[in-house]
């Protein structure tokens, strides 16, 4: 390869531009599925990458602007030897090129999409990158101002898919742009609004009456890719910062997040997909008004497998802890434990006072079963434990005391029925212990993916 490489670096330099396409539409068929290059002498890469930023300068053509970018893209995947594409000449060169620059180049799709694939791959493999593209007023206006444009049949799906991959990279990687996109650029809003607009073909949120919603791949991407977004801009705001949104716009993004948890998409995979991201906006900080909007008031003849309570259609309630219970009996290890527990401290318990009711009522019916079902001492307090966590999930209670209140419950019911459960209770009936074993022989588990998930391009 490094021979081949560095035949090109002449072709490069002073070659035809027909010569140049020719070259790079070599090496990047052959480095399709390339993500290291080891090959590659460190010398004849800067090489190559400099001769690429001269093209990528120099030159005008849609097709040998796409082929260079391209071969930078290919390049960007190796996290080492980076220095050149490092450098605020060669990330505002790609800016532009993605259009995210006051002097961007003329409108060229394929173009547009392959300098956004590099900004994505750098952006997330480089903190010198991430400095670059934090600091950039234009890069950041552009970007949410071509978003707030996607009603404009000149903008490719892909174009958008990518607009919002960056968008997403940008606020998980560039704190410092969480307040400004929700605060300057009015992010939450228009995240709503396209968020509308992308799954449901309009700008209203409520759900018409009957089936759920069915969402094509396409949709459940783009919704995902929103959805990070959103998580990202109100991570860390608390709920008097969120609620000085507008009211209106509040309540759309509840009814549009009640929609979500119960849409289905092309698959399981899709579906589940589409529940964790939902569920993770749903983890931070937000208002009663958009809370409420998840339990709306049920309408006149409601019956069958309705979930209801105090009037109020619970559906969407217990959708979230059937998930949450399918995470915890998943994954059983310590992964993101902080986040896991940031998700238990009960957000929403505390917005509505008819889901922490309706999560009360529930537990100790459900506990019966479970004991009348399992007659293994580990299996009981297992199960115990994960409803303990579903029912902690949506309140603001201390996990020992709900541990121990429960469990002394469960004892004082069941003592009477049968030894059976009496003789292996008999080690955890000191509550010392019985603490200690929930919280330290038990798993915790990771409910959610809050994870930066990427793969380079």
């Amino acid at each position: 390869m490094d021979a081949q490489v560095s035949a090109m670096l002449p072709v490069l330099e002073t070659g035809s531009t027909t010569e140049i396409c020719n070259k790079l539409q070599e090496f990047n068929k052959e480095n399709a599925q390339t993500f290291v290059f080891s090959h590659l002498e460190t010398k004849t890469k800067e090489g190559f990458v400099s001769g690429l930023l001269k093209v990528l300068e120099s030159k005008t053509e849609p097709e040998c602007v796409h082929l260079c970018l391209e071969a930078i893209r290919i390049l960007s995947r190796e996290k080492t030897r980076m220095s050149l594409l490092e450098r605020p000449q060669a990330i505002n060169a790609i800016l532009r090129h993605a259009g995210y620059t006051n002097d961007c180049y003329e409108i060229n799709p394929e173009v547009i999409t392959e300098a956004q694939k590099c900004l994505c791959n750098l952006i997330y493999l480089s903190t010198a990158v991430q400095r670059i593209c934090g600091e950039s007023d234009e890069c950041t206006a552009n970007l949410v101002a071509r978003i707030k444009q996607y009603h404009n049949a000149a903008i490719t799906d892909d174009i958008k898919f990518f607009d919002l991959r960056f968008l997403f990279l940008l606020t998980a990687l560039c704190p410092n742009l969480r307040v400004r996109v929700r605060s300057e650029y009015n992010g939450v809003a228009i995240l709503t609004d396209l968020l509308a607009s992308t799954c449901f073909g309009s700008s209203e949120a409520s759900a018409p009456r009957g089936e759920p919603d069915h969402l094509t791949e396409k949709q459940t991407d783009m919704a995902c890719e929103i959805l990070k977004a959103v998580f990202n801009t109100i991570i860390h705001a608390t709920v008097a910062e969120i609620a000085g949104e507008s009211s209106d716009v509040l309540r759309k993004q509840g009814q549009l997040l009640r929609r979500l948890l119960m849409a289905e998409s092309t698959s399981d995979d899709k579906t589940d997909e589409l529940s964790s991201q939902t569920i993770n906006v749903l983890t931070n900080h937000l208002p009663s008004i958009c809370i409420n909007e998840l339990i709306p008031e049920t309408t006149e003849g409601a019956t069958g497998g309705v979930a209801t309570y105090n009037g109020r259609n619970m559906e969407a309630i217990v959708r979230i802890l059937k998930f949450v219970e399918s995470r915890m009996e998943k994954h059983h290890n310590g992964r993101n434990m902080r986040r896991m527990k940031k998700f238990v401290k009960g957000k929403m318990g505390k917005a509505s006072k008819i889901i922490h009711l309706f999560m009360l009522q529930g537990l100790l019916p459900e506990l019966s079963l479970v004991v009348q079902k399992i007659n293994h001492i580990t299996a009981i307090l297992h199960r115990l434990h994960l409803l303990l966590i579903q029912k902690f999930c949506l309140t603001d209670e201390n996990p020992y005391s709900i541990a121990l209140a429960h469990l002394g419950k469960l004892l004082t019911i069941y003592t009477s029925h049968t030894s059976r459960f009496t003789r292996p209770l008999q080690p955890f009936i000191n509550q010392r212990m019985i603490v200690t074993y929930i919280v330290t022989e038990l798993p915790w588990c990771s409910l959610l993916d809050h994870g930066i998930t990427y793969f380079c391009f």
